[in-house]
């Protein structure tokens, strides 16, 4: 299905953008597959009933024009504008999916949170870490196997805090899928998450 994020342009007009992997589905019902290894950008048109479709660009012609440009969708449509600083998040965006995901994906406030869940791991291991006599995955580890679990069983804990739907946003962005947690309540380490802010 491709990965989407939306953006507005210059009057207002929302566009679903959607990322297309080699392999993956698009177009009308999904019917064609993108056989490049260069992924597809397409953008569409959200205010009209079905979506419709606007423009379409490689991935790689994006990130070469670089920041500060505008985009025209369609130079026959004053409302297909993208001025430069919608395009320079947009250009953000393809280049961190192009680099993939990494802790660097997250802002600092969101980094604080994660933190604080790491927290609760660690808290959760705790004997395994007297028995070992170290935390048994790193920070970076545990983002990459355990963080959306850890997030899903937030949220579906009715703690629906703008936080948490951004760092899940932003990891679905990246292809995690997020599936029912096991129901286990983890335990908030105050102490240890303060000790981690120190450092």
């Amino acid at each position: 299905m491709g990965k989407f994020f939306s953006i507005k342009g210059e009057t207002g007009v929302s566009f679903d953008v959607q990322i297309v992997d080699k392999g993956d589905c698009y177009g009308l019902n999904d019917s064609v597959i993108h056989q490049q290894d260069d992924p597809l950008v397409i953008f569409y048109d959200t205010s009209v009933e079905p979506n419709q479709y606007a423009s379409s660009y490689y991935m790689s012609t994006l990130l070469e024009r670089g920041k500060g440009s505008p985009l025209w969708l369609d130079a026959n449509n004053p409302h297909y504008r993208i001025i430069p600083e919608v395009m320079n998040e947009v250009h953000g965006r393809l280049k961190m999916y192009h680099e993939g995901f990494s802790l660097d994906s997250f802002n600092r406030e969101e980094m604080r949170e994660v933190a604080f869940l790491y927290s609760d791991y660690v808290k959760e291991v705790s004997d395994d870490i007297d028995s070992l006599g170290r935390i048994p995955v790193t920070l970076s580890e545990f983002v990459e196997n355990d963080l959306q679990y850890y997030v899903q069983d937030m949220l579906e804990q009715n703690e629906h805090s703008p936080i948490h739907e951004r760092i899940k946003n932003k990891m679905e962005f990246f292809g995690y899928e997020f599936e029912e947690s096991d129901e286990k309540l983890f335990q908030r380490a105050s102490k240890m998450y303060l000790d981690m802010e120190k450092e």
